[in-house]
């Protein structure tokens, strides 16, 4: 094949076939465990501990003879052995509580814990042949940590309020960035259960809800926030941790704030990472059988 002048054109397939060798093995592992516990001296709390754990772990080897002439450096026979591996895992652990207590027309439902996850990733693929050796290695690893609370209040079990904070924090921010606030309020009346609709037959139920929204997501690609390039370079994109400890990574990376809070002359990210919006909505369905007949 090399006799022929083929060095840079389309490789034998045939031999491609029949003289790589690519082998490659994978394992994982997913466990988690959870666990409720209630307060002898208080039954209205319950304790929910929640664990868990993602580790997958492959390595795999991609070889060829020296005799194959598409493994050739300028027409030099050089064969190829390269290797291969990785580990991926991640960890999480939630810790929270909960008081649900009825008394009168009052109901109280509410949360409150603490989340924390930890995410790493560390990849390795060695290029060797009889003229050279190339090794690629890339690690990353970044932490999320949240504490979080929610209250639902319902009152004659037709006014219902629901009340929500949540306190991230990421180590893909730079320190001064890192923690998030994110609260929200929602509002709900149940119209159906009302003395002047609860005689409308056709309507099963009606809810008008309040709610103002706030979302929120973590970059996942950091060569987005690369301020000092236009094109990503090999080990920007080796480096898969969007942390701010990168001088190419603007560091006032941060969780996007609402449009009128959001500062034009700082670097946000490209996905929605925070934003709010009011919205007001109707909930309703409809009794058919008023309509079809029932038997």
């Amino acid at each position: 094949w090399l006799s022929k002048g083929a060095i840079n054109s389309t490789a034998n397939p045939v031999a491609q076939l029949d003289q790589t060798n690519n082998q490659s093995t994978a394992n994982r592992l997913i466990a988690s465990i959870k666990a409720d516990y209630k307060l002898p001296f208080f039954p209205n709390v319950k304790l929910t501990v929640n664990a868990g754990i993602d580790r997958s772990v492959s390595d795999g080897f991609n070889r060829a003879p020296l005799t194959a002439a598409f493994a050739n450096n300028n027409g030099v026979l050089v064969g190829r052995d390269d290797t291969y591996g990785g580990r991926n895992q991640s960890e999480l652990l939630d810790i929270y509580g909960n008081y649900l207590k009825q008394f009168g027309q009052h109901k109280i439902d509410f949360t409150a814990g603490y989340g924390w996850q930890h995410f790493y990733r560390e990849a390795y693929s060695v290029q060797k042949n009889t003229s050279r050796i190339l090794s690629l290695p890339s690690k990353s690893e970044n932490y999320l940590v949240s504490f979080f609370g929610r209250l639902n209040y319902t009152f004659n079990g037709k006014y219902l309020l629901t009340a929500t904070l949540r306190n991230d924090g990421s180590s893909r921010f730079a320190g001064a960035n890192r923690w998030g606030l994110f609260p929200s309020v929602a509002l709900a009346w149940k119209m159906k259960d009302e003395s002047f609709l609860s005689k409308i037959n056709a309507i099963s139920d009606l809810k008008l809800l309040s709610r103002p929204l706030r979302m929120k997501a973590l970059a996942t690609n950091p060569v987005a926030f690369d301020t000092k390039r236009s094109t990503p370079t090999k080990s920007s994109m080796l480096n898969r941790d969007c942390g701010a400890t990168s001088k190419r990574i603007s560091r006032s990376l941060s969780w996007r704030k609402s449009p009128r809070e959001r500062d034009p002359n700082k670097a946000t990210c490209v996905t929605p990472c925070a934003s709010k919006a009011g919205r007001v909505a109707f909930s309703f369905s409809i009794n058919c059988s008023r309509f079809i007949g029932e038997e």
